[in-house]
């Protein structure tokens, strides 16, 4: 009984040794080896998709700044358009505005210094004393001035007929203008500072 048992233990490992070597000999060695390359490949696409998947999400965030860009230089020229207009609008008003204002002043500089009319006269009769001049015009309060300050020049002026002297209350104080049929000269005060304050304000 005992012989038999430990025959049969030494037997034992013989026939697993076998078994697994019948075992081994009924696989397909090559088709085990294809099954591990499934994972390999499958890490390869993640891989491949991952980085698809990055590329288009940069495209995407391209294409958003250059959206963003071009909207803001829309809005930039839309603001540049409407300051235009606005300027537009109101730069009449507000240089009739500033005019006046201008106007008032030298009003109340020519009635307190009366320098400003003469160097303007003088300096219009100077202009004039080639040109074939036939009147000037000035401002009534400004003549009063001149009879005054440059009674000399008047008469000298009168005496010599060459032009005649006219004064108006139509046009604007400072102002001394030379006409003939050929010339027209303007040495107005207020004229300039329209221009001035004109091209500070900027042009329509």
């Amino acid at each position: 009984m005992n012989f038999e048992v430990s025959k049969m233990k030494r037997s034992q490992p013989i026939r697993e040794g076998l078994l697994t070597a019948e075992l081994y000999q009924g696989l397909d060695l090559r088709a085990l080896i294809g099954t591990t390359k499934e994972p390999v490949l499958s890490i390869q696409e993640q891989i491949e998709l991952a980085i698809q998947g990055e590329r288009k999400k940069i495209q995407e965030e391209k294409s958003l700044l250059k959206q963003t860009q071009e909207l803001l230089l829309q809005t930039i020229e839309a603001v540049e358009n409407e300051k235009k207009e606005f300027l537009a609008k109101i730069h009449d008003e507000l240089l009739e505005v500033v005019v006046e204002v201008v106007k008032n002043i030298i009003d109340v500089e020519l009635s307190t210094n009366k320098e400003i009319i003469k160097n303007c006269f003088t300096k219009i009769v100077k202009q004039i004393e080639d040109e074939d001049v036939q009147k000037i015009i000035i401002h009534e309060e400004d003549l009063n001035i001149l009879k005054t300050e440059c009674a000399t020049t008047l008469q000298k002026i009168s005496d010599s007929g060459k032009y005649e002297i006219i004064s108006r209350t139509d046009i604007p104080r400072g102002s001394i203008r030379a006409e003939s049929k050929w010339l027209k000269m303007d040495s107005s005060i207020l004229e300039k500072m329209k221009r001035f304050i004109s091209e500070t304000i900027g042009s329509k």
